[in-house]
């Protein structure tokens, strides 16, 4: 039993005289729960329990291990109502930890006040004092009393620094901290973390928290100061890979082409080392060698997308929109893209240039009614045109006026104004299209002018 064999240990029972011995059956209890058997070892406790000759040591022994069995078989009404009654007795033994079952399971079933009950009946106990302690923070962070939560575990952290749950502790404080947006405060408290626990496994998470933090305020020198320690002293590969890719990202926005060859020569992930070198091929002008990196992505689940977009407008610019066309497709019939708007804008574009006008306008539609993106406004923008170019004003009217309607967010305004007081004119309605004209006049006197006889 010490040593878990619990496969074993049935056979031995199984095998011994006496099956009716009281013993042997709550042995067997035992090597059920250990087997997984929890249905069988609430059998053979619950006749041991109902077996009036057993003694009170026996009774303790019984609904100890029942309510162990109702935990672990997350039957944990069962196991609060046991673990209670366990309490009601004077010779409990493992009351510890069957107040800490107690308050677990109560934690599992959401009632978070309960279990601090629990909790804090441990607290006198030395052995389960910092643990409790860290188990009643963890309470109120799961009930997402945040503020409550962080001065528990700043309590956990200052008053038991030098156990586990004291570094565990700091660690949540910290997330707190910067989920509030205390970034002063988080930075600050990172870099006590690191001196008090420099070999932490939680230094990479922290270290990446807080270059993600400079990141986001624009300041890039100190977030790859940050990166580049945490590329340094991580031993995690992926963890290696993904700092490397924050640094080349910054890197590559300085056009720093040296620096960021050095750290894409020690990416050890494949799709990620041939992304990063296809963009850095592309500002160096060498398309060919981009164009060999983007076909070695077209197997790669995260970056196959990215392949097939530049590879497509690769033959685009080349007027092949067949083999264009063909890679963009691929794209389009993904669940999930982050270009999924501009190849549809694309594929619309190669409809049109093949004089297939309802197919490509089907293509812009679509566009601007499925995504809200880039290419939203412009997909609009060719409806429109395209319409007016079938001869169907009234459409391409309506489309002008819901581009108009954006305002100052309307990345065409003068060219969407021009086509409304000439559609409006053709439609005979001067009276709107004079509206048109005084705002274009506002916007560019010099284009107004040649609409000034039409208002005169």
């Amino acid at each position: 039993m010490s040593e878990q064999r619990y496969d074993e240990m049935m056979e031995y029972l199984n095998s011994e005289e006496n099956q009716g011995n009281l013993e042997i059956k709550y042995l067997k209890g035992i090597a059920s729960v250990g087997m997984g058997k929890y249905d069988e070892a609430d059998r053979q406790f619950t006749e041991l329990e109902n077996d009036p000759t057993i003694d009170s040591t026996m009774i303790e022994k019984i609904k100890f291990n029942k309510m162990r069995n109702y935990f672990l078989w997350e039957k944990y009404d069962e196991a609060i109502n046991y673990g209670e009654s366990y309490l009601t007795l004077e010779n409990g033994e493992n009351r510890n930890e069957v107040i800490d079952k107690l308050a677990i399971s109560y934690f599992r079933k959401d009632n978070f006040e309960k279990s601090r009950e629990y909790y804090t009946k441990l607290l006198t106990v030395p052995e389960f004092e910092a643990y409790s302690r860290f188990q009643i923070a963890e309470s109120y962070y799961s009930e997402k009393n945040y503020e409550k939560a962080k001065l528990e575990y700043k309590y956990v952290a200052d008053n038991y620094g030098d156990s586990i749950y004291g570094e565990r502790a700091f660690y949540w404080y910290l997330t707190i901290l910067l989920n509030s947006g205390d970034t002063v405060n988080f930075e600050k408290g990172k870099n006590e973390f690191l001196v008090k626990y420099p070999v932490s496994r939680m230094k990479d998470t922290l270290l990446m928290m807080s270059g993600e933090i400079y990141e986001n305020s624009n300041n890039n020198e100190e977030a790859l100061k940050t990166y580049e320690e945490l590329y340094t002293s991580s031993v995690d590969p992926n963890i290696k890979d993904n700092t490397a890719s924050k640094i080349l990202d910054i890197y590559l926005s300085k056009s720093n082409i040296k620096a960021a060859q050095k750290y894409v020569e020690g990416i050890t992930n494949l799709d990620i080392k041939s992304y990063y070198d296809s963009l850095i091929y592309e500002k160096q002008g060498n398309q060919k060698a981009a164009m060999s990196e983007y076909e070695k992505l077209l197997n790669s689940p995260r970056y196959k997308d990215y392949a097939c977009v530049n590879i497509g407008s690769k033959y685009f610019k080349d007027k092949k929109y067949k083999e264009a066309k063909k890679y963009y497709s691929q794209v389009n019939d993904m669940e999930n893209s982050i270009y999924k708007d501009f190849v549809l804008y694309q594929l619309a574009n190669i409809s049109e240039i093949e004089g297939k006008n309802q197919e490509a306008l089907s293509g812009y539609t679509k566009g601007y009614i499925m995504y809200n993106g880039q290419y939203s406004q412009v997909s609009k923008l060719k409806a429109a045109q395209l319409n007016e170019k079938m001869k169907k004003d009234k459409e391409a009217i309506v489309l002008y006026k819901e581009l108009y309607s954006l305002g100052k967010e309307l990345s065409y305004r003068e060219f969407v104004i021009e086509k409304l007081i000439y559609l409006t004119l053709k439609s005979g309605n001067k009276v709107e299209a004079s509206k048109y004209y005084d705002e274009l006049k506002g916007i560019n006197a010099e284009k107004a002018k040649k609409y000034a006889d039409f208002f005169k």
